[in-house]
């Protein structure tokens, strides 16, 4: 979420061109939570069972090699971004 609202913060602005007060502000989502105990989200390679059919077992390897492709883009990008002076994380 912190992402998107960085995004939303230098890319977007209102569009009222009809009304000048109102016209080319910044605007930025605000997020509120009502959440009074953490929240994990299980691992998409742990959380599927392994007694599955073949055809099954099959993409469950799959998807774990997607997960395990993204995450390790993720770190990529989020180690560019602190080469080049952001210290900004995904």
């Amino acid at each position: 979420m912190t992402s998107v609202n960085r995004r939303v913060a230098i890319e977007y602005q209102s569009y009222v061109p009809k009304n000048e007060r109102f016209h080319g502000k910044k605007q930025i989502p605000s997020i509120v939570s009502m959440l009074t105990r953490l929240v994990y989200f299980p691992d998409k390679c742990t959380s599927i069972p392994n007694d599955l059919d073949d055809e099954s077992k099959e993409k469950k390897s799959q998807v774990c090699e997607k997960v395990t492709q993204d995450a390790k883009e993720r770190s990529r990008v989020s180690r560019t971004k602190e080469n080049d002076g952001v210290s900004v994380r995904n």
